[in-house]
């Protein structure tokens, strides 16, 4: 391989890196701001395109081509507010995603009955398949629940499966141990609690930086 190739498939790399950045941080953000998962991002964008190659084309006019690609995203942006997106703020996520990757296969329409349409198929339902089941993943840790208890003499931990099983463990509160795996655990900063000769886990489903501050809580909470 020579280096400029190699350096162009450097810069190849830091491209598409760079742009599926951009994509997981307008998805997060739109996400955690506005609670919906809206994937028709790509149509909006692709529709900017199409304007702005049509009024270049015509006017051979940048500027113009500019413009017309941003009145053409946002007209577009606010029928699909107005006509469906609207309608998705109250609905299941599941909903949300089958809603919104249908506008995905607005500009593939011309595709229908040709060959191209067929190889794309696919990787269209393989990426259908993957949001449903990393949703259904998500949706079942949510229903993860821990509650921890501190009385005078006693700490009692009640865990709640996905499935709906109850977990309990309990142990006089000045001889509970709080210990954290930093890297030993099934997770970075794995929190447990030990009495009574048996040791539980707590916090595993939440994040890494949540979990140091379970155990500096607990600390605090179950010193004498």
């Amino acid at each position: 391989m020579s280096p400029i190739l190699l350096i162009e498939q450097i810069l190849n790399g830091l491209q598409f890196g760079v742009m599926l950045f951009l994509m997981a941080a307008g998805l997060t953000l739109i996400f955690g701001v506005m609670g919906l998962i809206n994937l028709a991002h790509g149509s909006l964008y692709m529709i900017g395109a199409f304007a702005a190659a049509a009024v270049a084309g015509a006017t051979g006019s940048f500027v113009l081509a500019l413009l017309g690609a941003l009145m053409a995203s946002a007209l577009f942006g606010a029928l699909i507010e107005l006509t469906i997106i609207r309608r998705l703020y109250t609905r299941d996520h599941l909903d949300q995603v089958l809603a919104t990757f249908a506008l995905i296969l607005i500009p593939t329409l011309p595709l229908l009955g040709t060959t191209l349409l067929w190889a794309l198929l696919p990787f269209v339902l393989a990426a259908v398949a993957g949001v449903y089941f990393a949703l259904q993943s998500n949706h079942k840790s949510r229903q993860i629940e821990e509650i921890l208890t501190l009385d005078e003499d006693t700490a009692r931990l009640t865990h709640t499966t996905p499935k709906g099983e109850v977990k309990e463990w309990d142990c006089n509160r000045y001889w509970t141990k709080v210990t954290k795996y930093e890297k030993d655990g099934p997770v970075p900063h794995y929190v447990t609690l030990s009495g009574h000769g048996r040791e539980v886990e707590i916090g595993r489903f939440l994040s890494e930086e949540e979990r140091i501050a379970l155990f500096e809580d607990l600390n605090r909470s179950l010193r004498p």
